[in-house]
């Protein structure tokens, strides 16, 4: 109350009286505001409690592991079996808090229109249509369709860096040396 007094020009003793004639919810709302934790507080906090939490689960693996020790020694199986499932989670349970378990997603995509067993069935159908050319004519329009609009997605998800294919249009020329005339000469 005195550094309210002094902040705003009063006296301790107004500051007082006005304080008493305060509905007792807005004095609990400004204590309770007063007593609420900053958000240094909060990280303060939550390292001490991380802190305490990560100690208490290493006493308790502690504790487990001796009366792990001392079932095995006297033979009892089921108990020691009981106690090392109780470890594993106290381990695991350290683990996902310390995040030492990496979450992998794997996404494999597999064209089978590149697979020799299609390959295999595109032969197989435009053979047996041979006899029908209307039919044959429709299933090759279709295939080629689908393997276009494939061959379009597959190339517009590359990477600018990666090539589209390789060019093979034409072929190198044979590097000569210079001063001798030889065109087919190559130099080492």
């Amino acid at each position: 109350m005195t550094q309210v007094a002094r902040r705003y020009g009063h006296s301790h003793d107004a500051i007082s009286r006005y304080r008493n004639r305060m509905p007792q919810q807005l004095r609990a709302a400004i204590v309770g505001a007063a007593l609420r934790p900053g958000i240094d507080d909060l990280d303060k906090l939550r390292n001490d409690e991380a802190e305490g939490l990560l100690g208490n689960l290493a006493h308790q693996r502690a504790r487990l592991l001796l009366m792990q020790d001392v079932c095995m020694e006297e033979g009892g199986v089921d108990q020691v079996a009981r106690l090392s499932g109780v470890i594993h989670k106290n381990l695991e349970m350290v683990g996902r808090y310390l995040g030492l378990f990496a979450h992998l997603n794997v996404n494999t995509q597999v064209n089978v229109l590149l697979s020799e067993d299609y390959l295999r069935l595109r032969q197989a159908l435009t053979l047996a249509l041979q006899p029908f050319p209307e039919a044959r004519r429709a299933v090759a329009d279709a295939l080629q369709r689908i393997e276009a609009e494939v061959a379009t997605k597959m190339l517009a998800g590359k990477t600018p860096a990666e090539p589209a294919g390789a060019l093979i249009d034409q072929p190198v020329p044979p590097i000569t040396r210079p001063g001798n005339g030889a065109s087919g000469d190559v130099s080492p």
